[in-house]
């Protein structure tokens, strides 16, 4: 193979590996957007049904008496706070609790840590308010419907980033009562990042073993062109002997016909010289000393 042909190869496994390669990566990063987004979808799902089953526990009726109550440590705060804790731990959440939204503000009433190493138990008080983004989607809820839901990514200075799931319910006064769950996203920020290791893995190893397979196919290629050189020398070689051998049959048979037209030249003046003799000795009354089937 020539250096020119030998550059074109390799310019073509180049441009195929780069390929592949590209073809891996888009595959990875599509794969982990539809992941990701599958599992974003499933944490929202889990957090509206959430903040429903937290309206189902505390109950609108006991949001207006924790209201009347203005306190934490009633029976009924600690009894309520109590059941959305466990839900909260049950569920893998990081918060789960009720607020209140009257003239224009929104503060909690009751909420528990699902997770104290996030956010310690009992963190969050009676009165507390929410985050401002929190306060914001509860007012344009209020002004939209009289019940609706919102999501939403907090980024809390000390608990870190969440995302929450917020249920409002409005009254015919302008208050409402809101439900809130809220799921910790630095763990599926860890899934997601496990998720995308295992498919860049996945894909190096498909990366690996297609440069392998490259390999060894250039490699059996390679050792096919040299076995068909060595094959293609050999019968040159047997060309180049049946040439030589070719001429040296023709130098023998120019020869041949050389010696052939001598010898048959000669033999004709024999005979011409036989007959003159036999003529010779007939002039002469002699008689003949070649037969006449010679000297003819």
């Amino acid at each position: 193979m020539t250096r020119q042909g030998v550059k074109r190869h390799y310019g073509r496994y180049a441009l195929a590996t780069a390929i592949f390669i590209i073809g891996v990566v888009c595959f990875c990063v599509w794969s982990y957007i539809n992941h990701r987004q599958d599992v974003m979808e499933k944490i929202d799902s889990a957090l509206v049904h959430a903040a429903y089953a937290a309206r189902e526990l505390v109950e609108d009726g006991n949001v207006e008496n924790l209201i009347l109550i203005d306190g934490s440590y009633a029976p009924d705060y600690v009894k309520h706070q109590n059941k959305l804790g466990r839900l909260a731990q049950e569920s893998g959440l990081a918060l789960l609790g009720a607020a209140a939204h009257e003239n224009g503000e929104t503060y909690a009433l009751i909420a528990e840590s699902g997770n104290p190493e996030i956010i310690p138990v009992g963190d969050i008080r009676y009165g507390d308010a929410l985050p401002l983004r929190v306060k914001r989607n509860v007012l344009n809820l209020a002004r939209s419907s009289e019940q609706g839901t919102a999501l939403l990514n907090i980024n809390h200075l000390n608990y870190g980033l969440f995302r929450m799931a917020v249920l409002y319910i409005s009254h015919s006064d302008g208050t409402g009562h809101v439900y809130f769950a809220a799921h910790e996203l630095e763990s599926v920020k860890s899934l997601l990042l496990r998720h995308a290791q295992r498919e860049t893995a996945a894909g190096l190893f498909l990366v690996i073993m297609a440069l392998i397979l490259v390999r060894l196919r250039n490699t059996i290629e390679k050792r096919a062109a040299e076995d068909l050189a060595v094959r293609n020398e050999r019968l040159t070689q047997d060309l180049e002997g049946l040439r030589r051998r070719e001429k040296e049959l023709e130098a023998t048979i120019h020869d041949l016909e050389r010696f052939s037209a001598v010898a048959t030249g000669r033999e004709g003046r024999i005979l011409q010289l036989k007959a003159e003799i036999n003529n010779l000795l007939v002039q002469l009354n002699r008689e003949k000393r070649y037969n006449s089937s010679q000297a003819d």
